[in-house]
């Protein structure tokens, strides 16, 4: 896989996490993860159940702004920060008929589940006789009649990763922000379901042939922007940290009442350059500036990866989001193309 174990300080998928966000002072986002050693193998949300609800972190951002800068100034041979290249990720075009489609059948799944209706949850499925999306079914009424319903989470977001006219991924993610912004903690659950457009239908849908096609090599290349899918499938260094939170997609997916910043993706391109994807999202209603000083990539083995500064990235609108894809060149990249086996990504900037 693009990443196998993952370990982060904010919203991780099939987990609760906690962000303590700040305005006007420096934050830090910080994040673990380790790379591939398939080449052929993705990070692709897999056409299988997920259950959320794991674990809790939370990001002190003082306390780590501090002790970063104090362990970059002892341990750090070559501590120079460069320029990168930025420009915007597109936005991918969403497809709204079928993102109310899937909204819809969500929410009527959850409404089942809550009534302990097993018999209509499982009328939302295709194919529901079959052995194996038998299983799968019970396996989500089971989760979704319990554990989830009892989660309070009044704010919920929905987007579709990827589809084909056919076959679609959703993608849910569910928060609860407390405080008022800059002084907020916010909790989510995220998860991802796949269902068709068949017959005049939309359904949940876990046959065969739905799981063959979302979980292909075309899937998880549409999911990623240019160089990424490419990286890994050619034995470069690649390396996903979203923990299969693929929130960054959609860029009216945010977390209401809160500002939130995560480095998702990087990857080493065939020039030997690097390229990391920094997704920002603004869920208050007034507008934020966002700027990093000491954008570091580093691996535990190897040490810095490269050290950059962006500068000011430019304004957040309410209720939006942001992809800035940060590229260093081949020379500034301190290891070469070493292979990466446990890389860690720390964003210390300003969001004001």
């Amino acid at each position: 896989m693009l990443a196998a174990a993952i370990t982060i300080s904010m919203t991780a998928c099939g987990s609760t996490a906690e962000s303590t966000a700040s305005t006007s002072e420096t934050a830090s986002v910080s994040e673990t993860s380790s790379v591939s050693e398939s080449a052929e193998a993705t990070a692709t949300p897999t056409a299988e159940p997920t259950e959320e609800a794991a674990s809790t972190s939370e990001s002190e951002a003082k306390a780590a702004t501090s002790a970063t800068a104090s362990e970059s100034s002892s341990e750090e041979e070559t501590p120079y920060a460069v320029t990168p290249n930025i420009k915007e990720a597109k936005a991918v075009e969403v497809d709204e008929e079928a993102l109310a489609a899937f909204e819809t059948l969500f929410e009527t799944a959850l409404d089942c589940a809550a009534k302990e209706d097993k018999d209509a949850f499982t009328a939302l499925f295709k194919d529901p006789d079959d052995e194996t999306i038998s299983s799968i079914i019970d396996s989500y009424y089971d989760y979704y009649s319990t554990t989830y319903i009892t989660d309070d989470f009044p704010d919920t977001g929905y987007s579709i990763l990827w589809g084909n006219g056919t076959y679609y991924m959703g993608f849910v993610l569910n928060t609860l922000c407390e405080g008022e912004y800059p002084d907020t903690t916010y909790t989510s659950h995220c998860g991802y379901l796949a269902f068709s457009h068949l017959d005049d239908e939309w359904l949940f849908d876990y046959t065969t042939e739905a799981r063959s096609t979302l979980n292909s090599s075309e899937t998880s290349e549409a999911l990623y922007p240019e160089g990424m899918y490419e990286a890994a499938v050619n034995g470069r260094n690649a390396v996903d940290f979203s923990n299969s939170d693929f929130s960054w997609i959609n860029m009216a997916l945010v977390v209401p009442g809160t500002v939130d910043s995560k480095v998702y993706l990087a990857w080493q391109n065939e020039d030997g350059s690097v390229t990391c994807l920094l997704n920002v999202k603004n869920g208050t209603d007034q507008e934020y500036t966002i700027s990093t000083e000491d954008f570091k990539l580093a691996d535990d083995d190897l040490g810095t990866i490269f050290i950059a500064d962006t500068g000011s990235l430019g304004t957040i609108a309410p209720g939006q989001a942001r992809n800035f894809l940060l590229s260093v060149g081949a020379a500034d990249v301190l290891t070469g193309t070493e292979v990466w086996e446990s890389p860690t990504v720390q964003c210390i900037g300003t969001i004001e």
